[in-house]
């Protein structure tokens, strides 16, 4: 069997509960950080051709007129075009 990085790594705990299991592998592994705040807010994504200012200022309008917070508008997915990633 072969990972990624080359390497597989196996931790055996003999504990019996799950909280003492996990508190052993936080131990040994760390925990993971909290996410950016803005990364726990709304994100829209949308990609369309032409892209014109005036489409992008209306569709924030409508969120605004619903009381819908967006944090992030995302629109420069036009790079992938031969590549379709998303």
């Amino acid at each position: 069997m072969m990972a990624v990085s080359g390497q597989i790594d196996f931790f055996l705990f003999s504990e019996q509960t799950p909280q003492q299991v996990s508190q052993l592998y936080h131990k040994i592994v760390g925990k993971a950080p909290l996410p950016n705040i803005q990364a726990l807010g709304f994100h829209y994504s949308k990609w369309e051709e032409p892209l014109y200012a005036h489409n992008l200022i209306d569709r924030s309008n409508k969120f605004n007129e619903e009381n819908f917070p967006v944090d992030y508008f995302w629109l420069d997915l036009g790079y992938t075009e031969n590549y379709m990633y998303f």
